[in-house]
């Protein structure tokens, strides 16, 4: 992988790695301690520090030409009742969660998750906050139960699939291809 942030090396054709390449990755030096990227000789960790070692058995790391995941998805998603949704996910970000905005006739739903790579929450995570078209965001907004259902969920993960599969095959893809 071809990174600007990837250290540079004075040896053409061998890459650092271990303990040079971990002095000199800004990726590492960032996280370095929280438990996101694996200390050397230790074991990556993610959220409420679960091992990855079932995911990832071998030694690889950012750089590897193995990993071949982009680092950045943007998708539009048209609805058969014409409404649009607008998609974008960035890996190689200063913050870790999501932030959601929908946007209606009525007004907006907006909901941020996430911390920083030290784990502080972010500012007004877990909230979720409604503005209605004309005011300002309202005290009830913050009450707002959301759940969905069992379809809506597999709608969900069907068009993260399509828009994976798009970015593949660089066409669009019509989730009832999915699932029929």
């Amino acid at each position: 992988m071809r990174s600007p942030r990837r250290p540079p090396t004075t040896r053409p054709g061998n890459p650092y790695t271990g303990a040079d390449l971990y002095e000199r990755d800004p990726y590492y030096r960032a996280q370095a301690g929280s438990g996101t990227l694996a200390e050397p000789g230790g074991v990556r960790t993610g959220l409420y520090g679960l091992a990855y070692e079932h995911q990832y058995p071998t030694d690889t790391y950012l750089y590897d030409d193995e990993i071949d995941i982009e680092d950045a998805y943007s998708a539009l998603v048209r609805y058969r009742n014409g409404a649009s949704l607008a998609y974008t996910l960035d890996f190689s970000s200063p913050w870790e969660g999501f932030r959601v905005v929908i946007s209606g006739t009525h007004g907006q739903i907006e909901s941020r998750h996430g911390r920083t790579p030290d784990g502080t929450p972010l500012p007004g995570a877990g909230t979720f906050t409604f503005s209605s078209l004309f005011g300002t965001p309202e005290p009830e907004s913050l009450r707002l139960g959301l759940p969905a259902d069992a379809l809506q969920g597999a709608l969900a993960v069907a068009t993260g699939e399509a828009i994976w599969r798009s970015a593949v095959e660089r066409r669009p893809i019509d989730i009832a291809e999915l699932l029929s």
